[in-house]
């Protein structure tokens, strides 16, 4: 199952409908709010209509995206508000409300257990019945945080939720889990990746945080614990793991860090930048296979890497719709030796690696 699906329709870039003109890039739309004369479509001189609203367009963001408000300086030489199509996780990390953006309507991670699919949404768990091919709900579960990436450890589910650390909650079926545990972190819970009784956590630009998950295995529980904390270059958003390697999505990069020493082993990426500094190539999620990562790259699709000499990582390709702005890829899985795609409303895209 794929739990990455935008609830919202239409493409890259939406406008009011005072807009002067309408950019679509390779993964940033511009909405121009004003302009050098009367004339909407752009043309013409003077000042611009005092009655033009500078508020965000009132359409939300396509899915992967969010509104950003920024000045550009018209051909009257002049400086205007423009609105910006920037990715959601990569885009303003610093800013007061960055948690608060990614509570959009989408059901952004989950993970199965037995017929029991649980998801989270940035605002909620949900618990949905899957046996059938209509999903029942089951249940919903508030006061989580930004519960933004979920994980399975030992039937026992881990949520990594924002400024609110890493959770552990205990199914009880049916209806919502209970939470029995949690660990409060240095940065924000962007992802999880467990690997045996390891965690690791994506915290943003604070790294990774290594976490023993042994000891909630205990009778009773105890909460688990924090090993270490690893930088990582960039701002890690994704992160997937192989014995003594972490393999991080960080927005602008892709890196390979050793997790006992902390050190950077390797690094690559594509060109991430326009030359407005928008950032067009956002790395968010990292899917394993073989030698090979695959990483979730926005309007870039999926990007290939061989990962095979961590030291080198060598870009091989990426897989995309370079005509279809509804095509922007959030989130990978992998199941065997194929691969699942959440590409926003373009829907799920099924490659064979």
């Amino acid at each position: 199952f794929i739990a990455l699906a935008g609830a919202h329709g239409g493409i890259m870039a939406r406008s009011h409908a005072w807009a002067a003109h309408a950019k679509v890039c390779v993964a940033v739309g511009f909405v121009v709010m004003g302009g050098c004369g009367a004339d909407m479509s752009g043309g013409g001189f003077g000042p611009a209509d005092p009655g033009l609203p500078t508020s965000p367009p009132t359409s939300p963001a396509p899915t992967g995206s969010k509104w950003k408000g920024v000045e550009v300086t018209g051909d009257c030489g002049r400086s205007t508000l423009a609105w910006v199509l920037v990715d959601e996780m990569c885009a303003d990390t610093d800013a007061p409300g960055y948690l608060d953006a990614l509570r959009s309507p989408m059901f952004r991670d989950g993970t199965l257990i037995d017929d029991t699919l649980y998801v989270v949404d940035a605002t909620r768990l949900w618990v949905l019945d899957v046996a059938q091919t209509e999903p029942k709900r089951l249940g919903v579960l508030g006061g989580l945080g930004h519960p933004v990436a979920i994980a399975n450890h030992g039937g026992r589910l881990v949520i990594a939720s924002g400024e609110a650390g890493l959770l552990m909650l205990e199914p009880k079926l049916p209806g919502v889990p209970v939470p029995f545990a949690e660990l409060p972190l240095p940065g924000p819970a962007l992802d999880v990746f467990i690997e045996g009784d390891r965690a690791v956590v994506a915290m943003g630009k604070a790294g990774l945080a290594v976490i023993d998950l042994a000891p909630t295995l205990a009778v009773p529980p105890a909460s688990p614990k924090l090993l270490n904390v690893v930088p990582s270059p960039g701002f890690a958003v994704g992160v997937a793991t192989r014995t003594s390697y972490a393999f991080v999505a960080a927005c602008d990069t892709f890196a390979v860090v050793h997790l006992q020493t902390g050190e950077l082993v390797g690094q690559s990426w594509l060109k991430a930048y326009d030359a407005s500094e928008i950032l067009t190539a956002p790395a968010r999620d990292i899917a394993l296979v073989d030698d090979r990562a695959f990483v979730a790259a926005g309007r870039h699709g999926v990007v290939e890497v061989d990962v095979a000499k961590p030291a080198t990582p060598q870009l091989l390709g990426e897989c995309t719709e370079p005509y279809d702005q509804s095509f922007y890829v959030s989130g990978v899985r992998a199941e065997g030796q194929r691969l699942f795609a959440a590409a926003g409303e373009w829907g799920v895209r099924a490659l064979d690696v």
